[in-house]
């Protein structure tokens, strides 16, 4: 495996570096490339090594205000020297004292190739002979540390272990984290030095991965995973800072994106959601716990997980508006993103079927979660139950997706985007109020944060809030609802 410097085409090896971004301004460029004029590898790693060393301590006088042009003046010596630029290869010897020799064709070929020669050794000191493999070997870049793969993953793994209680992170953790690493080490080798590994070598394995039959987007959970291993090892210096290896290697199209959209969650149209609030049918849902989520599902378009982890601290009132803080902050949360974190403004028909009596009414008893049966230790969530009791709801009813689709409880998130994108509410403020990263870029939502959360709430309610209105639309009838609800 060639050194993520060193870069091979059929013209030969060539040296690349990626300049430090504090100091492309005083070199004018992003990267520097030098071809090293030859096809053997190791005179290439040889002379390679010895061009990053340099050059990291050029970069390090830069950074002291004291840049040094020596390198870029040895570079366009050795150009003229080997016949004004022109590409062309000597085989050079290392003898036994370190000293080297040259062999060229004709006297002028030779007078140019000792020229080269010594100038070459004019920048060696005997220290800087022209290394062995095992030197070579050795090697390792300034500013990094040297480590192998197998180590580094193990070091990772005892980094990022879950605990025990938080099952669903410990089944992630077990399964796909470390079947990534494990694939990835399995390829490369539990020996590769982990500096040593180069983007192209992630590229090959997602190839490999793509190869053995696995789908796009399992191949890109795999990379997502080694990218968080990458970002671990840069700042263990066992890689260089800069570019993620592992970032951006599986593009998905939009037809990827549409094949993806028939296999996944289906929205529930308004006949299926009169049929699942009709008061018969919505009496047979047993637990009151699911009959809350399932109308707060109707209502928000938030995920079951963070509607049943809701703490009584999370409801409160902004200016005179009830709402609901989707937050990590609390024992035993998770959240899926930084863009989950939210406040969602209560609807006034769930006002009406008595939600604000119930975070009172809780308060009175003293406890401090919403919904203190469900189990957040559960391996999938504390949703897990909710799901199930809704999955055999919609069993019951008839209730099916078409085609490869999927229904369920997650079916009344597309729902509510769609019911508020046809009322034309702006994609920025659709993805605001349901937790998904900003996509659009609106004057209005651009500059969402920099709103006081007072604010926010009152253009959240008057924008997003009106569509959502099911009962006015005749979905579902509030007052016989309510009577089946604590």
């Amino acid at each position: 495996m060639l050194p993520r410097y060193l870069v091979q085409n059929p013209s030969g090896f060539y040296f690349r570096i990626i300049i430090p971004k504090h100091l492309r301004p005083l070199y004018g460029r992003t990267v520097i490339k030098r071809t090293l004029r030859t096809h053997d590898a190791r005179t290439a790693q040889a002379w390679a090594l010895v061009l990053a060393d340099r050059y990291a301590q050029a970069f390090q006088r830069a950074s002291r205000a004291m840049p040094d042009k020596s390198l870029e003046e040895l570079l366009r010596s050795a150009e003229k020297a080997f016949g004004e630029g022109s590409a062309r290869e000597y085989e050079i010897t290392q003898n036994r004292h370190g000293t080297l020799s040259v062999k060229a064709e004709g006297a002028d070929d030779h007078a140019r190739a000792m020229e080269a020669l010594a100038l070459l050794q004019s920048r060696q000191t005997p220290s800087q002979a022209l290394p062995s493999n095992a030197d070579i070997e050795a090697m390792v870049p300034t500013g990094l540390k040297r480590i192998t793969l197998k180590k580094a993953v193990e070091e990772y793994k005892d980094r990022i272990r879950p605990n025990p209680k938080d099952k669903a992170k410990v089944k992630t953790f077990n399964g796909a984290i470390s079947t990534a690493l494990e694939d990835f080490q399995e390829w490369a080798g539990e020996k590769t030095v982990v500096f040593k590994i180069t983007r192209n070598d992630l590229a090959q394995f997602a190839t490999h991965m793509l190869g053995t039959g696995l789908a796009k987007s399992t191949v890109r959970n795999k990379l997502s995973y080694l990218t968080g291993f990458f970002s671990w090892a840069q700042s263990a210096q066992y890689f260089a800072a800069g570019d993620n290896p592992a970032n951006k290697h599986i593009v998905v199209t939009n037809r990827d994106k549409r094949a993806s959209a028939k296999r996944g969650w289906q929205a529930f149209n308004h006949e299926q959601i009169k049929t699942l609030f009709l008061p018969d049918n919505f009496k047979t849902l047993k637990r009151d716990a699911t009959r809350w989520i399932v109308l707060l599902e109707l209502y928000t378009g938030a995920r079951p997980t963070e509607l049943a982890q809701i703490d009584l601290i999370d409801c409160k009132e902004i200016a005179g508006q009830a709402c609901i803080e989707i937050t990590s902050i609390g024992d035993d949360k998770r959240e899926k993103t930084e863009y989950t974190e939210r406040i969602v403004p209560i609807h006034p028909e769930l006002i009406k079927l008595g939600f604000w009596d119930k975070v009172s009414a809780m308060r009175m008893a003293k406890e401090t979660r919403l919904f203190p049966d469900l189990n957040r230790e559960a391996l999938n969530g504390p949703a897990q139950v909710i799901g199930k009791d809704f999955t055999k709801y919609l069993a019951r009813l008839s209730i099916k997706p078409r085609g490869d689709g999927i229904m369920g409880i997650r079916s009344f998130r597309p729902a509510v985007i769609t019911e508020m994108a046809e009322a034309s509410v702006a994609q920025g403020w659709r993805e605001l109020l349901v937790g998904h990263e900003q996509s659009e870029g609106t004057q209005a939502t651009d500059h969402a944060q920099r709103y006081t959360q007072s604010h926010l709430v009152k253009v959240l309610t008057e924008q997003c809030l009106p569509p959502l209105s099911w009962a006015e639309k005749g979905m579902i009838d509030l007052e016989k609802i309510r009577g089946l609800l604590k």
